[in-house]
């Protein structure tokens, strides 16, 4: 069954504010992937470089 809008463009508009909603989540979500990229980024980094101190305090 269609939905029927009695006021003009209010189709459109709810068409918008569903878009903007999802653009929204798709914005936090690769925001939180990022951030989760960069914190596993880092520590690998600092694995790196605790083997390197444990290489070096061993020599």
């Amino acid at each position: 069954m269609a939905i029927v809008y009695s006021i003009p463009n209010q189709r459109d508009a709810e068409t918008l504010a569903i878009r903007r909603v999802i653009r929204a989540s798709n914005a936090e979500h690769i925001a939180r992937r990022r951030a989760l990229d960069e914190a596993e980024r880092l520590a690998a980094m600092l694995r790196h470089v605790e083997r390197a101190f444990t290489i070096v305090g061993s020599a």
